[in-house]
């Protein structure tokens, strides 16, 4: 992401303070692998959130999620605000400006790139400042955890951004996974052939979790930190399998269950994702419930998850 390498140090020091530093300094240029999250798509059932594959069910957990990108999950509830769009005044107050709306209360995530690629800021102006972490925040969203198929981003997490110093109290990681959940629901019925949130999560949780990879990496790294970073394209060497939806469904079917390394992505280093990776564990609960902009979605708690 260019426009995070040419950020002011002050902006670029409050994304860091709110989680996001490794996720942002480790997003690999990767091609990706489309027909794959369509053939995991067809083990999805939308009523428990996970895939169910021939010899057990599973799914995506916070643990994953932490590992693979370097977000936390855990954190306040966001509130999302969907009388924000109606109030103007509020909005050019939090971000120097009134994007026009695309549809629904949302703005394209290019108009925000537009309107502050050749901005000047002053770097002594913290209103500007905050103005910009703001924006900022509402593009990489946009473009990452809260992706969908229309390139835009809802402004009813604007609130959440208010206080550009506690922006990382928020569960961003949560909502983060409920899209990705419900993306991959709305795939699995058919109803949209698009995947939305940060897709390369599904892929890398494949490779790491499934064992299941067209690619032999050039360097193993498999102390690397977040997950995600393991899987660029320059540390992919020739691709070794066929890259079909078929290819993929045999794969996914003849999985062998020894293979499969459920606890694979616990076994961390000592650094700071590994202390979010560590205080996740530690939690106890039965269930799950991740806010994102159009509902909750809930992680049903069960023993190997």
């Amino acid at each position: 992401m260019e426009w995070w390498k040419k950020l002011p140090h002050k902006v670029t020091a409050k994304v860091v303070s709110a989680g996001f530093g490794d996720f942002l300094s480790h997003l690999p240029v990767a091609d990706r692998d489309r027909k794959l999250p369509v053939a995991l798509a067809e083990r999805w059932w939308d009523s428990t959130n996970s895939f169910h594959l021939l010899f057990e069910e599973m799914t995506l957990t916070p643990l994953d999620f932490t590992c693979i990108t370097g977000v936390a999950v855990g954190g306040l509830p966001i509130s999302w605000d969907y009388n924000v769009r109606e109030n103007a005044n509020y909005i050019k107050e939090q971000l120097g400006w009134v994007p026009a709306f695309a549809s629904g209360g949302a703005i394209r995530v290019t108009d925000i790139l537009s309107f502050y690629k050749d901005k000047a800021i002053d770097e002594n102006d913290d209103v500007q400042l905050a103005h910009l972490t703001r924006a900022f925040f509402l593009y990489m969203l946009g473009r990452t955890l809260l992706s969908n198929t229309a390139e835009t981003i809802h402004l009813c997490c604007l609130p959440a951004l208010e206080d550009v110093d506690r922006i990382g109290d928020y569960n961003w990681g949560g909502a983060g996974m409920a899209t990705l959940y419900r993306f991959m629901s709305a795939v699995s019925r058919r109803l949209t052939k698009r995947l939305g949130g940060y897709s390369f999560v599904w892929e890398v949780w494949t490779y790491e979790i499934l064992q299941i990879s067209p690619y032999k990496l050039k360097q193993d790294e498999r102390d690397v930190l977040p997950r995600m970073w393991r899987w660029r394209s320059c540390n992919r060497a020739n691709r070794q399998s066929p890259f079909t939806v078929e290819h993929f469904h045999r794969a996914i079917d003849t999985i062998n269950p020894e293979n499969v390394s459920s606890r694979q992505l616990a076994a961390l280093p000592c650094n700071g994702i590994a202390e979010l990776v560590s205080q996740i564990q530690g939690t106890n609960c039965n269930e799950i419930a991740f806010g994102w902009p159009h509902g909750k979605i809930l992680l049903p708690g069960r023993e190997g998850y």
